[in-house]
């Protein structure tokens, strides 16, 4: 067997030597003349108009946020029982975003580590602008959007200074989830002196994100107005608005189950908030209430048809310091909200006190967002009472990175 591998071996290295050294024969002139090649016409060049084509539309822009979360519990209620310490890709944004036209932009966005594949699709709208180039700015815009009402709903997660929102915004600020489908108006008008409004409405189906059909025959109504002072010799920006909505909202129950009839609410909402921007610190106050009606079926649930008046509001303060570790600023925060029935104790009170590093940026009156600083930091430590009674206190950790 060796001898024959080592054989073929020898063939195979040998070949090409023995080739090599094998003469060339020499070519045989052709006593027929080849024949003329007749070249083709030269291709014209494109017109402007092609080029322009060739060329394509403007490239879109990507950039996103990727959210990491640590959370440990502390028993506090006295039942010697904690949920489990965890960690959790909170959340991962990547968004889309350009220009087709002076006139019209879009933005997509999504988040792919949500459980939810409804979810999945966060932002996917597209914006015509009615006034291109005007000191006026209002857009249309129809697609799945962000809910407008008040400060803390309508902005984006990645903008705020505690890691999770109050439930302002979890309960007033949005139907069944802060974003729907639909149409808008979004945009700001200047008055001169540091002054402007800022104002956004929406009209959408009311069933949530990524529902492709409207879940009743009525459509959800939000919207928010702001008056805007900014002094950018003194560095401050103050913000104050009243915001309303109004709607349906339909969670079905269990199916097969007669006993549970779901919840098919229709609310009406109003809110305020205030916002205060300096160099060294920055407020904010906001506080809304619901109307929120029964609608269940009456044969199937004994409270249909009553009202109940729920109300929330919070406080916040971020302290910005003077000092930097590592080119980012760095801070204390405080945040107290309530949440409860109108006139009743209230059912949840919460008390937030943490460290933050790397500051946030503002969003935009459309509600498009310029990146705020690439590495953010933030460690909070939070109390919760409901009905007066203490539950487990939690400490949280949050990081995020922005590309």
């Amino acid at each position: 067997m060796l001898k024959s591998i080592t054989g073929a071996l020898f063939v195979a290295l040998w070949s090409p030597l023995a080739l090599a050294q094998t003469p060339t024969p020499e070519p045989v002139s052709s006593a027929t003349p080849e024949p003329e090649v007749t070249p083709l016409p030269a291709t014209p060049s494109p017109t402007p108009a092609l080029e322009k084509k060739a060329k394509g539309r403007p490239a879109p822009e990507i950039s996103g946020a990727l959210q990491i979360l640590y959370k440990e519990r502390f028993d506090k209620d006295g039942d010697d029982e904690v949920e489990p310490s965890l960690f959790r890709i909170q959340r991962v944004k990547i968004r889309i975003e350009g220009e087709l036209t002076e006139r019209v932009s879009y933005q997509v966005q999504i988040d792919p580590r949500s459980p939810l594949i409804e979810n999945v699709l966060r932002d996917a709208y597209v914006d015509y602008d009615l006034l291109p180039g005007g000191a006026i700015d209002q857009k249309i815009r129809a697609g799945q959007m962000r809910t407008p009402f008040g400060y803390e709903n309508w902005a984006s997660s990645s903008d705020l200074y505690t890691p999770n929102r109050t439930e302002v915004s979890e309960l007033h600020g949005r139907g069944i989830t802060n974003r729907d489908i639909g149409v808008g108006l979004i945009g700001d008008v200047p008055l001169g002196g540091g002054f402007r409004l800022e104002n956004a409405m929406s009209i959408t189906n009311g069933a949530g994100m990524g529902a492709q059909a409207d879940d009743d025959n009525k459509k959800n109504y939000f919207g928010k107005l702001n008056g805007r002072y900014k002094n950018k010799d003194r560095d401050l920006t103050v913000w104050l608005g009243g915001s309303a909505g109004m709607g349906t909202l339909n969670e079905e129950g269990i199916p097969g189950v007669p006993t549970d009839p779901g919840e098919h609410v229709e609310f009406k909402r109003v809110g305020a908030d205030l916002e205060v921007d300096h160099t060294y610190a920055f407020f904010v106050a906001e506080g809304a209430r619901g109307w929120e009606k029964n609608a269940n079926d009456p044969a199937l649930d004994p409270e249909a048809g009553s009202t109940e008046v729920l109300d929330a509001w919070f406080v916040l303060l971020a302290v910005k310091s003077p000092w930097k570790i590592g080119e980012r600023r760095v801070g204390v925060v405080g945040r107290y909200d309530v949440f409860g029935v109108y006139d009743e104790t209230p059912e949840y009170i919460r008390t937030t006190v943490g460290l933050w590093w790397g500051e946030p940026k503002l969003g935009k009156a459309d509600g498009k967002r310029p990146l705020g600083e690439e590495l953010r930091l933030i460690a909070t430590y939070e109390t919760v009472t409901e009905d007066g009674e203490p539950k487990d206190d939690r400490a949280i950790l949050w990081a995020q990175v922005e590309f």
